[in-house]
């Protein structure tokens, strides 16, 4: 289990929001009601390395992402990510 640093956590979550922000036109052409469920929303951001591509994280937050377990991921997948989408 990576070591917390609350700096980069803070980092990672603001690249979730810059990764949401670019995938967010394309996620939300896949819901009829234009509503993406948050747990939607997390998981497309953390999968298919879009946090690599989206994220920009400099390389020491990247190193440190990528050192991060699943369950660290999506802990702060919750609060980058608190509501659904709209």
């Amino acid at each position: 289990m990576a070591k917390l640093n609350p700096l980069f956590d803070k980092e990672i979550e603001m690249a979730m929001r810059r990764t949401i922000d670019a995938i967010a036109a394309d996620l939300l052409d896949l819901y009829e009601d234009g509503i993406v469920p948050k747990e939607d929303a997390r998981e497309m951001v953390l999968d298919a390395d879009r946090m690599l591509m989206y994220g920009n994280m400099d390389p020491a937050i990247k190193f440190y992402y990528q050192d991060l377990s699943l369950e660290e991921k999506e802990e702060l997948a919750k609060k980058a990510i608190p509501l659904d989408l709209c």
